[in-house]
């Protein structure tokens, strides 16, 4: 299966799992065991609720890369989560914003490793919790706390835009 079709079942499967803001935890131990499943490294879940991976890179003392995509919706729990796959959109309460975003953390993941792209510096992929409304970007606010400056870049994966 390409990269793209991994990417968009995985987006759907993420999209099932129902994520307001505050109540990200089932979709972010989700994310944690597919990353885990990737062996990725240093698989971590914070006290705010976000969830790490890190792929290495050839020269780890460089400064990280750090890409991030939320975890949560604007889809309170009660919404029906059904999802339509047609040949060439997917209709679905929060498959763009932002179940697409997280799946394409992985997908970042996938085309360096099938490339066999190795980075100068680490890169950290980050699915952060409580972007919507009242979550007041809290999550990514931890984020970067954890990172600070001393990083190269901060990538924010949103939306629809793959």
């Amino acid at each position: 299966m390409d990269i793209l079709s991994r990417l968009i079942d995985l987006a759907i499967s993420i999209q099932q799992i129902p994520a307001p803001t505050f109540h990200e935890a089932e979709r972010a131990e989700f994310v944690r065991r597919c990353f885990v499943e990737e062996k990725l490294k240093d698989v971590q879940i914070d006290p705010t609720g976000n969830v790490y991976a890190r792929l290495p890179a050839q020269a780890p003392e460089r400064p990280p890369v750090i890409v991030s995509a939320h975890l949560d919706t604007v889809f309170p729990l009660s919404v029906d989560l059904h999802c339509e796959r047609e040949p060439v959109r997917i209709l679905g309460p929060g498959i763009g914003d932002n179940s697409l975003g997280v799946a394409g953390l992985f997908g970042l993941a996938w085309t360096l490793q099938e490339q066999h792209i190795h980075l100068p510096g680490d890169v950290w992929l980050a699915a952060d919790v409580c972007e919507e409304g009242l979550g007041n970007l809290r999550g990514i606010q931890g984020v970067v706390d954890r990172f600070g400056s001393a990083v190269q870049a901060y990538l924010i994966v949103e939306g629809i835009g793959l």
